[in-house]
């Protein structure tokens, strides 16, 4: 997750030489500034960066069940000699509590639990959007090298829909992952922005030459 992490404040440092030649605060191009990183190279980059967030979402999976499976055999160890010592109002007891130290919410009151929510949520959206920025620099990267505007049109939708799926208010809940939430939304927000525009002007594009093809073949 650092290095994930790592990589992203890379390719923001990476970018922000560009930045004061756009258009806009959010949106250089097209056609992108002269200078401005390869979007080959930023796709490639977002794509490392996508890998190493589901990795580290597969690890930190895989140690929270087994976290909660050790919570689950503790507490079954502790509910089997309160039935012993105390009869057997103990084990339905203790299943109780069972029940409440391996909730998936962490509702339980659990701060580790709570802290491992948060953490999974904080790298399963992560790798989404990452993903999400990966198809917007495939797309510009067809756009701007060869005009193939269709292609670029159809990974800037897929980055558009990737983007918006992640909008979900309920996401870092607890108190330690707002200043995450609050990161992630911006960079939703700006993003967002950005593979709009480039979508917009390059169906402008590409339906100029698509009426220019179509005006040939009819002057033919």
């Amino acid at each position: 997750m650092a290095l994930a992490d790592a990589q992203l404040l890379s390719i923001r440092k990476l970018l922000s030489g560009a930045a004061a030649e756009a258009n806009d605060f959010n949106t250089p191009g097209p056609p992108l500034p002269k200078g401005h990183p390869s979007a080959s190279l930023l796709a490639k980059l977002y794509l490392h960066v996508t890998s190493l967030y589901t990795s580290a979402t597969a690890l930190a999976t895989t140690a929270s069940r087994k976290s909660a499976s050790q919570i689950g055999m503790s507490m079954g160890s502790d509910a089997h000699a309160d039935a012993t010592a105390k009869g057997s109002k103990g084990p339905a007891k203790m299943f109780g509590k069972i029940k409440d130290a391996v909730s998936i919410d962490g509702s339980s009151g659990d701060g580790d639990r709570q802290v491992g929510s948060t953490l999974l949520q904080y790298l399963d959206v992560s790798a989404a959007v990452s993903k999400a920025l990966a198809y917007k620099w495939l797309g510009i990267d067809a756009g701007e090298n060869g005009n193939r505007y269709g292609e670029g049109i159809a990974f800037l939708k897929v980055a558009e829909s990737s983007i918006s799926l992640k909008k979900d208010r309920s996401l870092f809940s607890s108190s330690k992952g707002k200043s995450s939430r609050a990161e992630i939304k911006s960079t939703q927000e700006q993003e967002s922005k950005s593979i709009s525009h480039w979508l917009n002007s390059y169906n402008k594009l590409n339906d100029t030459v698509r009426f220019a093809l179509t005006k040939l073949r009819m002057g033919d």
